[in-house]
């Protein structure tokens, strides 16, 4: 859902290094092309952002390199070409000489990041020549995180060399991964690291492992609709293995009505746009009393009184709103806008503890069109004063649509902070002002929302 070049390079592999994934679910043309678009609007929003050194940051255009995300990207890029894309040849020269540095130690980066980049340089050379340095980081495993381990042992399958090392570096692997805090430099969270913990299990012994990973999966993915693109990527990357290991079972030929999409091993169906209020819409007929097989409803509802309520899990935020044309005008029905009227629209937020890669979102009213969310160049112009005790966020990013907007913070302290845009008044009416929402994106714990409100303006 954002911009950063993290997410996107996630979205990249998840679209062509999973392609034998894709042939499970139900496709259609329009997708595959919806696929193919967004990986060629990301392959040119990564090469314009590629730093001298041959990182890249984690927003598009950023000017400090982010190891993690150079590795992952590398990755993504040299998989789109696999798929057939037509990706940019600096970028399939410059970042694997990238993730080269950092084995050799010319780019520092901590030892599991290393283990992460070569475990991806196994993944996307033919024949890597990173033996001697596997078996360095080997002897220094006590520096590594679980992921690291994970990723070495990893390593050991691509390279084929060393199974009594991969299967010592299994052996040291937890069962149980708690309930640590995220990593904003390893991208780390306790469902990533069991997720890729439990890949590293399977490569290692496949027969051995598979009905234990596929039942702790299962589990995982019972939250899958509140997992970071991270936790996301990592569980489909090990389900994949696991699909990999056994063939397609074909639905029954008597399956009726005709689906409207069909997978292409003709192992699922999806029936979509049908009413539940309908009972003959949601009717599969032919399966038989002894058919096997998972069933997965997606549906849509309306929101009911007790969910447009403030909620506040570890955060809170406030939505505060002043018009700087006429304060008497406040937006209420007793007091509508005007068109034209400059507002200034601040979000007054609260987390408890530090948070990293943190997304605010507001989807604005019809009526209103946020101008500048740079405060730095408008602050000073209208006068906005640091209150005591709060604190100016640092914008690190922010994005401008036409229905909302995104504003990034990539650290954040314990205590109180705000943060204001320069928005106009541009249409009369009385519009619906959804809720504000505060969010750590790798982290779905903690979160915090507004309550909605009404927005009213008047023509004359």
């Amino acid at each position: 859902p954002h911009g950063c070049l993290e997410q996107q390079s996630s979205r990249m592999l998840a679209f062509t290094s999973l392609a034998e994934l894709l042939k499970w679910i139900p496709s259609n043309k329009e997708r595959d092309e919806n696929y193919r678009h967004t990986i060629f609007e990301s392959l040119k929003s990564i090469e314009s952002s590629l730093l001298p050194d041959g990182e890249l940051p984690y927003w598009p255009m950023g000017t400090t390199g982010s190891p993690f995300v150079t590795i992952q990207t590398t990755w993504a890029i040299v998989m789109a070409e696999s798929a057939g894309m037509d990706v940019p040849r600096r970028l399939t020269d410059e970042l694997p000489s990238a993730l080269h540095q950092m084995i050799d130690r010319t780019i520092k980066v901590s030892p599991t990041l290393r283990a992460f980049a070569m475990f991806v340089l196994t993944e996307i050379e033919e024949k890597p020549d990173l033996a001697a340095a596997a078996d360095e980081l080997y002897l220094e495993r006590d520096k590594l995180t679980y992921e690291g381990k994970a990723f070495l042992a990893l390593s050991y399958a691509g390279l084929k060399s060393s199974p009594a090392k991969q299967k010592q570096l299994v052996s040291e692997l937890p069962a149980e991964f708690g309930d640590s805090n995220f990593d904003p430099l390893t991208f780390s969270s306790p469902t990533r690291a069991e997720a890729i913990c439990l890949l590293a299990r399977f490569s290692q012994n496949p027969g051995a492992n598979a009905a234990t990973i596929r039942s702790r999966i299962e589990k995982l993915m019972e939250s899958s609709a509140s997992l970071s693109t991270q936790e996301n990527l990592w569980l489909l990357l090990t389900f994949k293995a696991l699909l990999k290991s056994q063939p397609p079972v074909a639905l029954a030929k008597t399956v009726q009505p005709p689906p409207d999409a069909t997978a292409p091993n003709k192992s699922a169906a999806a029936w979509s746009d049908r009413l539940l209020a309908k009972a003959a819409d949601l009717q599969i007929t032919g399966l038989g009393t002894s058919a096997k097989g998972t069933f997965v409803l997606n549906a849509s509802r309306q929101l009911s009184s007790t969910e447009t309520k403030p909620v506040q899990k570890d955060m809170r935020i406030d939505r505060l709103v002043k018009n700087v044309t006429d304060p008497a005008r406040k937006g209420t029905p007793e007091a509508p806008f005007k068109l034209g009227d400059e507002i200034l629209i601040t979000y007054r937020f609260q987390a408890l503890k530090p948070e990293s890669f943190v997304a605010l979102e507001d989807a604005l009213p019809a009526g209103i069109e946020v101008l500048n969310p740079n405060l730095d160049l408008f602050g000073k112009a209208y006068s906005i004063s640091e209150e005591s005790g709060v604190f100016t966020a640092a914008l690190s990013h922010s994005e401008l649509h036409d229905s909302r907007t995104n504003l990034y913070f990539d650290d954040l302290a314990p205590g109180l902070h705000s943060y204001t845009v320069l928005a106009r008044v541009t249409s009369a009416g009385t519009f619906e002002w959804p809720a504000a929402q505060i969010y750590p994106m790798y982290d779905s714990r903690v979160y915090a929302r507004t309550a909605p409100a009404t927005c009213a303006v008047k023509a004359e």
